[in-house]
């Protein structure tokens, strides 16, 4: 997402797609500028994920490759262990590959 500003130093958010094709020897650029919102443009740099109660993906977001350097569809069927380093120490509930989910978000909660 990119942000102008107005004359009247207003944030306008963007999305631009930018599309290339070649015309003789030269490679020709266009930009489509098309006006956003704020909670759309945080929207496709955001990763969603449903979870099990175990931990293991069921669905991700559509998020673009470029946000995080992966598609996130290679999480579905994942444990969020193997995936996130963050959980790396956390209590494992079901064996090798489940988290304690239920524990974490009740601490999570509590707090």
């Amino acid at each position: 997402p990119v942000v102008f500003i107005s004359q009247q130093r207003v944030l306008i958010p963007a999305k631009l797609e930018i599309t290339s094709r070649e015309q003789g020897e030269d490679n020709i650029y266009i930009v489509k500028v098309t006006i956003s919102n704020f909670v759309e443009s945080l929207n496709n740099r955001r990763l969603s994920l449903k979870i099990d109660s175990l931990g293991n993906v069921l669905e991700a977001s559509d998020t673009p490759q470029f946000v995080f350097g992966f598609k996130p569809a290679v999480m579905v069927g994942r444990n969020l262990n193997h995936c996130l380093d963050v959980f790396t120490g956390i209590p494992i509930k079901g064996g090798e590959h489940g988290l304690d989910m239920q524990h974490i978000l009740a601490d999570m909660v509590s707090k």
